[in-house]
């Protein structure tokens, strides 16, 4: 168990959470759906600040075998707003203006 979670014995449901938790992180576990367990995978997830790629423990990991790094480039691009007005920086205005005078 993790040293600064603090595991309360008292009542049966705490006692069940802490073991449970222990058990998924023992077998890399997301938890249970029924009687059928849910492994922990690859994955990638945007979040408001970034991409965020999830290695479980127990992948023998490849980033070239293993990603579609086009396809996660695309999603973090995905999130750009492009600039527009007077946020659009001065060399684009300029190249704007000379390819409109062109």
């Amino acid at each position: 168990m993790r040293d600064h979670w603090p595991v309360r014995w008292t009542k049966t449901a705490d006692r069940f959470h802490a073991v449970f938790e222990a058990f998924c992180q023992r077998w890399n576990l997301y938890g249970m759906r029924g009687d059928q367990p849910l492994l922990l995978k690859l994955i990638a997830n945007l979040t408001p600040v970034g991409t965020m790629i999830f290695i479980p423990a127990y992948w023998s990991f490849d980033p070239k075998r293993d990603l579609n790094w086009r396809a996660i480039t695309a999603l973090h691009k995905a999130r750009e707003v492009p600039k527009q007005g007077p946020k659009l920086s001065a060399n684009q205005l300029a190249v704007r203006e000379q390819a409109i005078r062109a």
